[in-house]
């Protein structure tokens, strides 16, 4: 069983505009409810897959019963810990003439330390019986940085390998946790070096020096540029499918959820690369964060190039 754990659940209205104006009524020609926090989003993604998940995290009011709801109708089990306040909602605008797109997200939990408590004492529970731990994302109000650290010792206690994918503050103290794999953008990897990193050499440089310090796998990604994945012994080069996306939110996610599968079925790394990368490619092509349809996958995945470097 792979478990995802999301410390800041959410729900993302996905609004579809022709174009967007500061001081107008716009009229949006398509919406949709997705999922909205990462590993939330990688359960979605292995449901889909046929892969069977556990999530875990923190989640609150009627928006998390909804969230709820919609992962338990897709087949996730749910274990999450209740907090206080309500499970954020997240507004993800896609402007179709200009081919762009932002989110906006709302402050939301409020976890208090015995939700925290609660929570690792549940991850810990669940460890026994799981193949590997997916976990990352934002951190609510009320949760210091430090409990990535505190999850991902947990699970290295397991023995359960762990894939972590996160932004600041809890980016860095969960990176230097040293997880099994660890997945970064360029700003991410810019925020862990401490400075700007302009060109394509000096993003793999940076992802390198993971590998260097302990982190078995790191992908870096590149959005529209392809992303590259190193381990101590294996570099490569993953290019981007020609496609057109309707919506990129979640394509991270999607990778995850394909490098989940392999890392708990044991497969090599090319193997796991190449179902993250069209997992990620299909969910480009669906209007909902992180959604996809298996049968894409399939398709994509005869497309993807493991290019080794």
């Amino acid at each position: 069983m792979i478990l995802t754990l999301t410390s800041n659940t959410g729900l993302d209205r996905v609004i579809f505009l022709p174009r967007f104006e500061w001081g107008q009524t716009i009229r949006a020609t398509d919406s949709t409810l997705a999922m909205g926090g990462k590993g939330t989003d990688v359960s979605m993604v292995l449901a889909e897959l046929g892969y069977p998940s556990l999530a875990l995290g923190f989640a609150a009011g009627g928006t998390g019963q909804r969230m709820v709801r919609m992962l338990e109708e897709q087949g996730v089990r749910c274990d999450f810990v209740w907090a206080e306040g309500e499970t954020r909602s997240n507004y993800v605008l896609i402007d179709t003439d200009r081919d762009q797109q932002s989110t906006i997200t709302l402050a939301g939990l409020l976890v208090q330390p015995t939700h925290v408590d609660t929570l690792r004492a549940r991850l810990r529970a669940h460890l026994c019986r799981a193949s590997c731990l997916v976990l990352g994302g934002s951190l609510p109000q009320g949760v210091e940085a430090e409990l990535y650290r505190a999850l991902i010792a947990d699970a290295k206690a397991a023995g359960v390998p762990t894939l972590f994918d996160a932004s600041a503050p809890g980016l860095k103290t969960g990176a230097r946790a040293l997880p099994t794999l660890l997945k970064l953008n360029r700003t991410e990897l810019e925020q862990l070096a401490g400075h700007p990193l302009p060109t394509s050499e000096g993003v793999r440089c940076a992802a390198r020096e993971w590998v260097a310090r302990g982190v078995e796998r790191v992908v870096a990604t590149a959005g529209g540029q392809g992303a590259w994945a190193f381990s101590a012994d294996e570099a490569y080069f993953i290019p981007p499918l020609p496609l057109e996306p309707l919506n990129t939110a979640g394509a991270g996610d999607g990778l995850m959820a394909g490098l989940a599968v392999g890392l708990a079925e044991g497969w090599s790394w090319v193997e796991a690369l190449r179902l993250g990368a069209a997992a990620a490619a299909a969910v480009c092509l669906t209007p909902g964060t992180a959604q996809c349809h298996r049968e894409d996958v399939e398709q994509l995945l005869a497309q993807v190039r493991i290019i080794a470097v």
